[in-house]
């Protein structure tokens, strides 16, 4: 029996990068725009006890490479169990992230807990 994956919405801002233009959350679209970069944010969510432990804020990563990317995070993250998407202004979801997981350990008591990371993409124009 197939198992069914697990999806989840976040919404995509610009408003929290400065000196970019939002270009597109399609690489194909953003290649054809020319010029244009990809941006990454990580969250971290520990779900055994359900709260936030940060955030990464925007920033660039070593590639702009999507299938590198993602390998690079699942070996750092943990196994992907979802994706995260936002609508598009058609109404139609975009894939904007991925959501990973893996047992973490607390750095004081070295006891183990479940380690949720949402990484969110997104290409973008410097200004």
């Amino acid at each position: 029996m197939a198992r069914a994956r697990q999806f989840h919405t976040r919404q995509c801002s610009n408003d929290l990068v400065p000196n970019v233009l939002l270009v597109s959350t399609k690489p194909l679209q953003a290649i054809i725009m020319g010029g244009s970069m990809i941006i990454i944010n990580e969250t971290w969510i520990n779900r055994t006890e359900n709260y936030s432990q940060g955030d990464s804020g925007y920033y660039q990563p070593f590639t702009e490479n999507l299938g590198r990317l993602f390998k690079s995070l699942r070996n750092e993250y943990g196994r992907c169990t979802g994706s995260i998407y936002a609508d598009a202004p058609d109404g139609t979801p975009d894939k904007i992230g991925w959501v990973f997981q893996k047992i973490a350990r607390y750095e004081d008591t070295l006891e183990p807990y479940l380690l949720e990371t949402w990484v969110s993409y997104k290409w973008v124009k410097e200004l």
